[in-house]
């Protein structure tokens, strides 16, 4: 049976907010809504901006698709370090080839001489 507080229940929030370029203080009054309560955790979300994400129906759906989106950012963040770790030693093995070709045509030098 689906259980009725893991519905997701779309409400309009009130921004307190007088001037909108002071978003780091952004607080919101929920209207009085049903299914909230005094010290509930609720997410906030802009419906126009995440659309995609407001196919879901319950929390726990939606849950499991931003851990989803976490995790893939996680994957990415890692795929950016392995690669800048690659590059970091490609260069290293550059600047090696680039010091063993300096020295082999600094000896056909001396031996030319």
């Amino acid at each position: 049976m689906n259980d009725s507080s893991d519905d997701i229940t779309v409400t309009r929030v009130e921004s307190n907010l007088k001037n909108s370029d002071e978003a780091e203080q952004l607080f919101v009054k929920l209207d009085k809504a049903k299914g909230f309560s005094k010290g509930d955790t609720v997410i906030v979300l802009h419906y126009k901006d995440l659309s995609n994400v407001m196919d879901v129906s319950t929390v726990s759906e939606l849950r499991r698709k931003l851990e989803s989106y976490a995790n893939s950012f996680k994957r990415v963040k890692e795929l950016i370090m392995k690669l800048e770790s690659t590059e970091l030693y490609y260069k290293e093995q550059l600047n090696e080839l680039k010091d063993q070709y300096n020295h082999k045509i600094s000896r056909l030098k001396n031996r030319l001489s």
